[in-house]
């Protein structure tokens, strides 16, 4: 048997299977770690992020400069709230064609971000749910063999 940092691998010697598993918490986090940065990675998640952010802040400042019914930055950022989360409180309200078209352009941002947001909270779901089921069937197979040649 070969141990490895958090893994157990054991290779059967006659038909050269080899059967994996994590061996207590560490190997549980190092797996958690690791489908964590797949999916970040593979879903484009923290460039999303890092995108709407920026959208919101800009399409903040715009409106806070375009707009006369939003009175300075504060305002702006209320309004650009109310907009992505669809609240819609009614208490400040954007009046030009030009704040109209940034809050409609904020909102559809808004409205990709939560779909790209769902579909990383599902990939992440699918891939530990995967490496869960691939150790599981790892240690059947090794179970299994290991009881045929006892």
């Amino acid at each position: 048997m070969t141990t490895t940092t958090g893994w157990t691998s054991r290779t059967s010697p006659q038909s050269g299977l080899m059967a994996s598993s994590t061996t207590g918490e560490e190997g549980v986090i190092n797996e958690s770690v690791r489908v964590h940065d797949t999916t970040e990675y593979n879903t484009g998640l923290a460039r999303a992020a890092w995108g709407f952010l920026a959208t919101f802040v800009a399409a903040s400042a715009l409106l806070a400069l375009v707009d006369p019914g939003v009175n300075g930055f504060g305002d702006a950022l209320w309004c650009c709230f109310q907009a992505v989360t669809t609240i819609g409180y009614g208490d400040i309200t954007v009046t030009s064609a030009i704040g109209r078209a940034i809050v409609v352009v904020l909102s559809v941002v808004g409205i990709l971000f939560v779909a790209v947001l769902t579909a990383a909270v599902v990939s992440y779901c699918n891939e530990l749910m995967l490496a869960r089921r691939n150790e599981s069937l790892a240690l059947c197979t090794w179970t299994s063999w290991s009881t045929w040649t006892s």
